[in-house]
């Protein structure tokens, strides 16, 4: 009996000695393998935006109404900005309605263009109807001239027809490059249209299309 006591203080012990052993061990393994964390940590939060391009037309309508030319007078010439020095097609005998014209609606805005996307962008302009084909008559007008409205500097590369040019059927032209994202910038498109005395009746409507590209 006295030997069997013995024996169980001895595996007793032996298991004690272990214990300690891998106490240790675990013990020695967590300081060699920097188990022990810093008293600073860091963490990161990460996304990616993507790039859109997006232009709005804040004023995309033009209405000057019902009118006619007065007696006497071969053309009436309506408009959202006229600038005697910037037409390039202007008739003898025609004038400014309502000077020579009757009814029609006086505009003093034109379209107004704006990038509302994420990246600066190209901006071509393209109409359905050139002049004949939207007033029609005897030698009608249809121009199109483009300024800033708001931050003078929304197109980086500039803008072309800052004088009245004219509008021609189907032909895409680039008129504003790197059109800036930036708040509150804005493109104005003005419109002259020379209506001559033998314009046919009716309603005439024609559709200008602005496009953006990513640089």
């Amino acid at each position: 009996m006295d030997v069997t006591k013995a024996l169980m203080a001895v595996a007793v012990l032996a298991v004690a000695i272990a214990a300690v052993n891998v106490i240790t061990t675990i013990t020695q393994i967590g300081k060699v393998s920097g188990y022990y964390s810093s008293p600073i940590e860091t963490g990161n939060a990460t996304l990616i935006v993507q790039g859109t391009a997006a232009i709005n037309f804040s004023n995309n309508f033009i209405n000057w109404s019902t009118g006619y030319i007065i007696s006497g007078a071969t053309y009436a010439y309506l408009h959202t900005n006229y600038t005697a020095g910037q037409v390039s097609t202007y008739s003898s005998g025609g004038c400014i309605a309502p000077t020579c014209g009757a009814l029609w609606q006086n505009i003093s805005s034109g379209l107004r263009l704006q990038n509302v996307g994420n990246n600066n962008v190209n901006i071509t302009l393209i109409s359905d109807k050139d002049a004949a084909a939207f007033i029609g008559g005897t030698g009608p007008v249809y121009q199109w001239a483009l300024n800033y409205d708001g931050n003078g500097t929304s197109c980086v590369s500039g803008l072309i027809d800052t004088n009245y040019a004219n509008v021609a059927t189907g032909s895409v032209r680039t008129e504003c490059g790197n059109f800036s994202y930036t708040p509150n910038n804005l493109i104005q498109i003005d419109l002259l249209v020379g209506v001559p005395g033998n314009s046919p009746a009716g309603s005439k409507v024609s559709i200008i299309t602005a496009t953006a590209s990513v640089l």
